[in-house]
């Protein structure tokens, strides 16, 4: 395994060195040992007119949120560097949203975007939609983007919306108007069960989960109040309302609904959220996205398409 001095070594000797200007692909996973040191060491050469890698694989070497800067200094200074892999390390929501933000601001005479690989970080629901965008925004050729949400995903769109006038359209399936109320609901209906909780040990916990989240994410989590952010918000919506759905009650989606500030549709639908879609929902969602996106009609699915999605299961995210 590599340390992050033999990282060092790595860039001087070979990386940079004038017979190894043809070396376009550089992987360096599972090497835990490597730190942001090691990657500052990349950093500092990633302007180098010898630096011509256009893959960078750094996946599973246990990277923390210190390596967020220098990753981002690579992606900002690497010519043609296509691929940055750093999946499976435990990078934050600063460090990827860091990244992520450098990708799509890379400028083009840096070569082509670079692709940006995350999956196995401990990052929010947020912060992988905002890399997915960065991404697809960076391709250059995506038009005009909607986000369909599911549970966090629609709470996660919803936010990101409302900082995004960009975003074309959105369907929200499941969106919960406040986490704190969703909470006591959940505690009322256990003790309706049966199974109470002492006060003092639920204060315990959620002062518990609190701080892991403020830790490991950077946010306040008794903060996400989407009721707060609606009123703001004019992306044209269509909410999704499961009538039967044991985790996110109905009442919120209608709440959020009725605040709602942009135009706006609502549907319920039988069942819960992880219920199959009628037909029905998938027609209306198709209609819904196909006119405030204004999908030409040659681009548009058909009929057999959108039913053959329906038999699959519906729709998620």
């Amino acid at each position: 395994l590599l340390s992050s001095e033999a990282v060092h070594s790595l860039v001087a000797q070979i990386v940079l060195a004038e017979p190894m200007a043809a070396l376009v692909e550089l992987d360096l996973s599972h090497n835990v040992h490597i730190g942001a040191a090691g990657i500052e060491a990349l950093a500092s050469a990633a302007a180098h007119a010898h630096f011509n890698l256009e893959q960078l694989r750094l996946r599973g070497c246990e990277l923390d949120g210190t390596a967020g800067a220098p990753l981002a200094h690579i992606v900002a200074a690497a010519r043609g560097l296509a691929e940055l892999d750093v999946r499976d390390n435990s990078l934050d929501d600063a460090a990827v949203t860091a990244i992520a933000r450098t990708c799509e601001g890379r400028p083009e005479s840096l070569g082509r975007p670079t692709a940006l690989l995350v999956d196995g970080n401990p990052i929010a629901a947020r912060v992988f939609q905002l890399v997915v965008l960065a991404q697809m925004r960076a391709a250059g050729h995506v038009g005009t983007i909607g986000l369909w949400g599911h549970y966090t995903g629609a709470v996660a769109a919803l936010l990101h919306a409302q900082r995004d006038p960009t975003i074309g359209c959105l369907v929200l399936e499941g969106a919960v108007a406040d986490l704190k109320q969703l909470i006591s609901e959940w505690t009322a209906k256990g003790r309706e069960q049966g199974y109470a909780v002492p006060a003092l040990v639920l204060a315990a916990a959620l002062r518990m989960i609190r701080r892991t989240v403020r830790q490991r994410a950077g946010f306040e989590p008794f903060e996400i109040k989407p009721m707060d952010k609606v009123g703001s918000c004019f992306i044209p919506a269509l909410f999704v309302v499961a009538t039967s759905d044991p985790v996110v009650q109905p009442h919120h989606g209608r709440q959020l609904h009725a605040a709602y500030a942009g135009d706006k549709n609502l549907i319920e639908v039988d069942g819960d959220n992880l219920s199959a879609r009628s037909q029905f929902l998938l027609d209306s969602a198709a209609i819904f996205v196909t006119a405030a996106l204004r999908v030409p009609p040659d681009l548009a699915l058909d009929a057999g398409a959108v039913a053959a999605t329906g038999e699959d299961g519906g729709a998620g995210g």
